[in-house]
């Protein structure tokens, strides 16, 4: 029997989030690029990039300090990282649509796909139960 601290618990999570998030941008990547073409398959990923890695950087952020007495900090970091989050995610759209003016409707298909990817990987994570 395995007993993890509060911390331990939350890295493992974020390890299980990011393996799924990767995971399922392969998967949605190869489905784009066998039914379609391999350029269009590589602009949805893009898209989900431009999701994937702000939201990434706001897990980092939100959760530095953790415990139940720095609630405040929580609090004041996860509003901090979510607006970086946000200005990041818009700083690449508009990247990769300046890049790839010719297809940014997979760049948006892909970044809406981004988007529910990080919608439902935190019910394909398991945690065990004590």
């Amino acid at each position: 029997m395995h007993k993890y601290s509060s911390k331990n618990k939350l890295q493992l999570y974020q390890k299980k989030l990011l393996s799924i998030y990767f995971s399922l941008s392969i998967l949605v990547f190869l489905i784009f690029s066998l039914i379609i073409s391999l350029d269009k398959g590589l602009k949805v990923l893009l898209g989900i990039i431009a999701i994937i890695l702000p939201t990434i950087f706001l897990m980092k952020k939100a959760f530095s300090s953790s415990g139940a007495s720095k609630s405040h900090r929580i609090l004041g970091n996860f509003f901090v990282g979510e607006t970086i989050k946000i200005i990041f995610s818009i700083i690449l759209l508009t990247i990769f649509f300046l890049l790839c003016y010719n297809d940014a409707n997979f760049i948006l298909t892909g970044f809406m796909l981004g988007i529910l990817i990080i919608g439902i990987s935190p019910l394909l994570v398991k945690i065990k139960k004590r």
